[in-house]
């Protein structure tokens, strides 16, 4: 039904029109019109795609591989990239140019392992069709940070900053190194203290403070996780659109969705990233969310994937009583803006 896809990047931001106000917030307006192309496309249509932020790879590796390295790895993060065809299998496995030594020493045997039992699992909603795709990883170390009990927060620049979060009533600790013990205490004098410093828009709100550390170093561990390729590009992806006769429009229906600032994309968060993205989900007449592909991202390929997997989970379209029947698919273009709390 559609051309293959390809990726165009462009310099400066992109506007998205009629984004609703909120940290996670969707539109609801009609498909919004695609900026002018640029004179040249990075990628070609059929070539390798970013798929950083969709499906699951896995693998299997000793962790012990990496701990043994995990000094080197704490100073200086070691990134790789997965090449996969389109069924999903492990083609290559390259570390980024420029790591140093021992970093690169962790990242090649990870590649090592990542070839010889990996598997990409590609999401049978995706919709671009691809000739393969690329997945990057970062493999970082750290001690986690122990809060002094009771959990207090101290003044700058004492102490450990972190980002709490609180939606529809539940919070969390956005601390990549943190136990959940030790977030969950962090949460309970955050309650405790009256919520200081929360911003945000309607139920969603956020605060970044600072919490004074136990003496001495906390457990020392090794993580594997998505890398971002392509941060702070703004990008359009370019395929031929559906028919008109395909596309919802106000008299079919509305958009309804559950999600919120938990849905936020981690390695963003983590990486104190925002962006405002547009994916067009296919729809069938029951309202299912059937299929996604990213349309355009102010901010990563990664956002724009993440934003697709978080959106075809828990979006619908609540079909009018007017709406005639049909086979298939329809298409309706669903912005959405990912806004990191205000510190």
């Amino acid at each position: 039904m559609f051309a293959k896809m390809r990726h165009r990047r462009i310099a400066g931001a992109l506007l998205l029109p009629a984004l609703l106000p909120a940290s996670a917030a969707m539109g609801q307006s009609a498909p919004m019109p695609l900026p002018p192309p640029p004179p040249s496309p990075v990628h070609k249509a059929g070539m390798s795609v970013d798929l950083t932020g969709l499906g699951q790879l896995t693998y299997a590796i000793p962790n012990s591989a990496l701990v043994a390295l995990g000094t080197a790895l704490e100073r200086y993060p070691a990134t790789v990239a997965v090449a996969v065809d389109p069924a999903g299998a492990v083609t290559g496995c390259d570390v980024a140019n420029g790591t140093p030594a021992a970093p690169a020493k962790a990242g090649a045997a990870l590649c090592e392992a990542i070839v010889r039992t990996g598997k990409f699992d590609v999401p049978d909603w995706y919709a671009p069709a691809m000739a393969g795709g690329t997945i990057a990883l970062r493999i970082v170390a750290g001690r986690s940070p122990v809060p002094r009990r009771p959990v207090r927060f101290v003044a700058a620049p004492a102490g450990k900053l972190v980002t709490v979060l609180q939606t529809r009533g539940e919070c969390t600790v956005a601390e990549p190194f943190m136990r959940l013990g030790d977030k969950a205490a962090v949460c309970a004098a955050f309650a405790k203290a009256g919520r200081p410093r929360l911003r945000g828009s309607g139920a969603v709100k956020g605060a970044k403070l600072r919490i004074a550390l136990a003496p001495g170093a906390g457990p020392y561990n090794v993580w594997v996780r998505q890398g971002i390729q392509d941060a702070d590009t703004s990008i359009v992806f370019d395929f031929a659109p559906p028919q008109p006769e395909q596309v919802l429009g106000a008299a079919d229906g509305q958009i309804s969705s559950t999600v919120g600032m938990m849905d936020y994309p981690v390695e963003a968060l983590r990486a104190d990233m925002g962006g405002e993205v547009a994916v067009l989900l296919g729809f069938d007449r029951t309202g299912k969310a059937r299929s996604c592909r990213p349309v355009r991202s102010t901010n990563s390929s990664y956002l724009a994937n993440v934003s697709c997997a978080v959106l075809v989970g828990k979006t619908r379209f609540d079909f009018a009583a007017s709406a005639p029947p049909f086979d298939g698919l329809r298409y309706k273009e669903v912005p959405i803006r990912w806004i990191i709390p205000d510190p």
